[in-house]
């Protein structure tokens, strides 16, 4: 089982680009790992992916360039294909949006991030927010994979 999991994340890891601010306090293995749970989870392939962890300033400026939205975002999602099944897209996750979240929730910047990451992929994968109800549905779906990523990964993190 253990080289089963291990070929799965070789073989997801070459369709994904990672950048991160120097201050982020995760590393990509761990965004990596997190990736591959939830494509397992969610039953996804990932053809590709890239998740950037950015500057608020530099968020708020694609959010008016692409988007024509003036105001600040914790996170945007681009996505490339029409499959919600296999993911092609991008993450632009706002550093300073999520110090802030953590900060107003009273969690970890750690759990923060981790949070954001599932939220777009979930986004990604046709699961939207706008409406009150599909907010619910989204968030609860979000909180039971993080939840479950934890509990699997035994690690310690503020959920």
């Amino acid at each position: 089982m253990h080289k089963k999991r291990e070929k799965r994340f070789l073989e997801i890891n070459t369709n994904i680009a990672i950048s991160l601010k120097r201050e982020t306090p995760l590393r990509k293995k761990e965004i990596l790992e997190m990736i591959v749970f939830l494509s397992r989870e969610l039953k996804l392939t990932i053809e590709e992916l890239e998740v950037s962890i950015i500057s608020g300033k530099k968020l708020l400026e694609i959010n008016r360039t692409f988007l024509n939205h003036d105001f600040e975002t914790d996170i945007i999602t681009f996505q490339y294909g029409k499959s919600k099944k296999k993911l092609s897209g991008e993450l632009l996750i706002s550093l300073d949006d999520a110090k802030r979240n953590a900060k107003k929730f009273s969690v970890a910047l750690r759990s923060e991030l981790f949070r954001l990451l599932v939220h777009g992929i979930l986004h990604l994968a046709g699961f939207d927010d706008k409406r009150a109800v599909d907010r619910r549905i989204m968030i609860n779906k979000q909180e039971k994979l993080l939840k479950n990523y934890f509990t699997e990964s035994n690690t310690k993190i503020e959920i």
